[in-house]
């Protein structure tokens, strides 16, 4: 997973972006699972590109657990606004 958020994805045809994308959420869902982190959320604002967001306890906001092509903002343990945690769909 940590390889895969060093991935420059600008450039890379849309199918690749797609496949490396896809790979990268099946990671991200993996260790969500062995991590026992409950409903964790998918943040695609573009195609190749996003975020998976979770809580660290129930009452909590939503933070950063890993990014692929979102900038450098986009940082494990970062805050995730309430617009992109609405845009946010189930990690499946």
């Amino acid at each position: 997973m940590a390889r895969l958020e060093t991935l420059d994805v600008d450039g890379l045809p849309d199918e690749l972006a797609r496949q490396v994308f896809g790979e990268w959420a099946r990671a991200c869902a993996r260790l969500c699972r062995e991590r026992g982190i409950a409903e964790p959320l998918r943040y695609a604002p573009d195609p190749g590109r996003g975020a998976v967001i979770a809580r660290e306890s129930p009452d909590s906001g939503y933070v950063v657990l890993s990014a692929l092509g979102l900038g450098p903002g986009w940082k494990a343990s970062v805050p995730v606004g309430e617009r992109q945690v609405r845009r946010a769909r189930p990690l499946r």
